[in-house]
């Protein structure tokens, strides 16, 4: 996934354009993985709550 970097025959304004590319995707990446994982909270607060009122429900 990640290019390797070799200094000595790659400009440095192409490294760092390298660098930022790949420091890029895995911020896009990780903004994905953490908006996947708040919707499955969200779907799991759902189900919790449904599972709290129903034993509220049978108690009385």
């Amino acid at each position: 996934m990640e290019k390797s970097i070799d200094n000595s025959t790659q400009p440095s304004e192409e490294i760092a354009e390298t660098a930022l590319a790949d420091t890029q995707k895995a911020l896009f990446e990780t903004r994905a993985a953490l908006l996947s994982a708040e919707a499955r909270l969200a779907e799991q607060d759902k189900i919790l709550a449904l599972f709290n009122s129903s034993n509220l429900s049978q108690r009385r």
